[in-house]
């Protein structure tokens, strides 16, 4: 497994998730309850902490194979 792997593997949570704390943190606002809100920020931590290896690995595979324009790389898979 590689990075382009974990990418793919990482990249639906910080969508999902911010998603869910978000929509945790408004309705810790309309019913004004501080265990919510606690609950929802601890959510949106984590799932910021879940996108940094999430960015760092997307940014090691736009890095390693960039489509120039007109020019496609195929990676030589004879063994």
């Amino acid at each position: 497994m590689d990075l382009t792997h974990i990418h793919l593997l990482l990249n639906h949570f910080p969508t999902i998730g911010y998603i869910i704390g978000g929509g945790l943190f408004l309705l810790s606002l309309i019913t004004n309850s501080d265990h919510l809100k606690v609950a929802s920020l601890v959510v949106l931590l984590g799932i910021s902490l879940i996108a940094i290896p999430t960015y760092m690995s997307g940014k090691w595979r736009a890095g390693r194979h960039q489509v120039a324009a007109g020019h496609i790389e195929i990676p030589d898979t004879k063994t």
